[in-house]
């Protein structure tokens, strides 16, 4: 089984209205193009244009979702707010490592609407709409959060909960 986790960001008050597109280019790795069917070629991006019209917005992430998986890439690679503003805006994703990103919409069986981004007024709002195992990632005001259970730590200073 994989250890899935919830990635989220807080949109900052001035971005609250805006619409913004992924750019592969903006990824601190290398995004992957893979295939779901190895018989089949890898699809075309299919990620759309996303609107800022909640304070959070979040994806899941489907493999490596402990803190030293996912948490460790986020900590290291995603440290500003238009990285990992970028990565979610991209959809959900299969893997975050430190080499590669693997996004579902670059994947020849996915659907946009089905991998979109999840937005919500609350950051726990986003993650319960997400099938995350318990691991949550909130990047709020410069600082990255880790959640496993109910209460966020400051993941900066505090390593792993």
């Amino acid at each position: 089984m994989s250890t899935r986790s919830a990635i989220i960001i807080k949109v900052k008050r001035e971005d609250i209205g805006k619409a913004v597109k992924f750019d592969k280019a903006k990824l601190p790795t290398k995004l992957s193009e893979w295939t779901c069917y190895s018989e089949k070629e890898v699809g075309e991006e299919k990620s759309k244009e996303v609107t800022l019209d909640k304070p959070y917005i979040g994806i899941y992430c489907h493999s490596d979702g402990y803190f030293d998986g996912v948490g460790e890439v986020l900590k290291e690679l995603y440290t500003d707010y238009d990285k990992v503003l970028n990565l979610i805006v991209g959809g959900y994703c299969s893997v975050v490592w430190f080499d590669e990103t693997r996004h579902y919409a670059n994947c020849d069986c996915e659907y946009w609407d089905n991998i979109k981004p999840i937005k919500g007024d609350t950051a726990n709002e986003v993650a319960n709409h997400i099938d995350h195992n318990g691991y949550v990632y909130l990047f709020d005001d410069g600082e990255w959060k880790a959640q496993k259970g109910k209460k966020f730590v400051d993941y900066n200073k505090n390593g792993y909960v």
